[in-house]
């Protein structure tokens, strides 16, 4: 699926516009509620965060030391934006 582009290695190292531009997508195509309610389903916005607050060098898919600040900005717009409203993301 076109979401594990979000948080894949590859998308990140030196290919960052490519993560942003792959963030934004995900973030406008998040305001269709049914959208929403997949990324909620898949627990997208509990994944994003554990990814964007670890700190472990060799961790796979780290968004916390690979993705520039503009990218982490998306994310966090992301995260808020498909937890609002799902207690179980919200917690």
């Amino acid at each position: 699926m076109f979401l594990d582009k979000l948080y894949n290695e590859d998308t990140l190292k030196g290919k960052d516009q490519t993560a942003i531009n792959v963030a934004r997508f995900w973030l406008d195509a998040a305001h269709d509620l049914s959208v929403k309610t997949k990324l909620q389903e898949e627990d997208i916005p509990i994944k994003l965060y554990k990814m964007l607050r670890e700190k472990d060098p060799k961790a796979d898919k780290i968004i916390n030391s690979n993705g520039s600040d503009e990218y982490k900005r998306t994310i966090v717009r992301l995260i808020l934006n498909v937890s609002a409203g799902h207690e179980k993301s919200e917690k």
